[in-house]
């Protein structure tokens, strides 16, 4: 399968789990809706992936209902360059569906890019919920000065709602010539393929 990465570039997207340990993340409160009666749902869900060697999580955000952590690689690899993995956990039943979150995030980044780019919306039903993926290329925040990259996976589950996202921090860039290059796009793509939902310990 290929995916289409804003800005013309194609990859191709493995599915294999990468090398690194497992992270499994809650969604806040254990993500257990309640009943009128005030019994806990019979099922938890919680976010698995498999995380590239030697990253290491930096939590940003954490409340009742809402939770962010950044994760590092151990070092930048490319001059120049600044990777990173950003996990949202948001707790909602009534979270945005796939769509509107790709338009959400296509919104923010025009307000702060010259020229920014998204890619077509890839996306799945499944028992309910939603899976998306797309891209975003901006060839110059007017924030830093930097270019950016970033690839989006959303899941909406029974819970609420959560976003993947790896993205690289560039020198500017002219628009429609992301500076990625295959190898590092197939990385991505292949921890991105790592990425599924559990219900009461049952994937989907």
């Amino acid at each position: 399968m290929r995916r289409g990465v804003a800005g013309g570039l194609l990859a191709l997207a493995l599915l294999l789990p990468g090398p690194g340990r497992a992270e499994t993340l809650a969604a806040p409160d254990n993500a257990r809706a309640r009943s009128d009666s005030g019994a806990s749902a019979p099922e938890s869900e919680a976010l698995i992936f498999s995380l590239p060697a030697g990253w290491t999580p930096v939590p940003v955000a954490t409340s009742d209902t809402y939770q962010k952590t950044v994760f590092h690689p151990p070092q930048t690899g490319v001059p120049g360059t600044r990777e990173m993995i950003i996990v949202s956990l948001a707790r909602d039943p009534e979270a945005p569906d796939v769509r509107t979150a790709q338009m959400r995030s296509a919104t923010d980044y025009a307000a702060v890019c010259e020229g920014s780019a998204s890619s077509a919306l890839q996306f799945s039903v499944e028992g309910g919920g939603g899976r998306g993926f797309w891209t975003i290329s901006c060839p110059r925040r007017t924030d830093t000065g930097r270019g950016e990259v970033s690839f989006f996976l959303y899941l909406r589950g029974t819970a609420g709602s959560y976003l993947v996202q790896m993205s690289w921090e560039t020198a500017p860039f002219a628009p429609g010539n992301p500076p990625l290059g295959e190898a590092r796009m197939t990385k991505a793509l292949a921890f991105l393929d790592t990425v599924r939902l559990e219900h009461g310990g049952t994937a989907r």
